[in-house]
């Protein structure tokens, strides 16, 4: 399953830690209990053929799917921190722009110092000219 980590998923995302009822730093072991209790719970054989029954136990073999493959799970958990935590992405980005204005700063200040510098020895190039030249 291959996951697209912008468009149209970010709005119909799926919580699939929720859906299994595990945390996002649960163990792949972890996630293989949860997934045999609810499926035994929710398996539409067991319910009558109920279709609520039958959407949910979809949804757990979703998330099931997803969540036991190493590859498809980062991939998954960069879009899941990127609509759970917003403010953390946003403050990663803050801090990473604050480090490369500081960067430029350095290098604008390093310039400036530079061409004063430069500005002095000019001056000071032209005053001792001045002086030889009247004596």
């Amino acid at each position: 399953m291959e996951i697209d980590l912008r468009g149209s998923n970010m709005r119909d995302f799926k919580d699939f830690y929720y859906i299994l009822g595990v945390k996002n730093s649960s163990t792949v072991e972890d996630i293989k209990k949860a997934y045999r209790k609810l499926s035994k719970k929710f398996h539409p054989d067991v319910n009558n053929q109920d279709d609520f029954f039958e959407e949910r136990f979809k949804e757990i073999q979703e998330a099931y799917s997803v969540l036991s493959s190493h590859s498809e799970r980062l991939q998954y958990d960069v879009i899941w921190n990127e609509i759970k935590n917003p403010s953390k992405k946003a403050q990663v980005n803050n801090e990473e722009n604050l480090a490369k204005d500081k960067r430029e700063n350095k290098r604008t200040s390093r310039k400036d110092s530079d061409s004063n510098i430069a500005s002095y020895i000019g001056i000071f190039v032209i005053a001792v000219e001045i002086i030889i030249v009247s004596m």
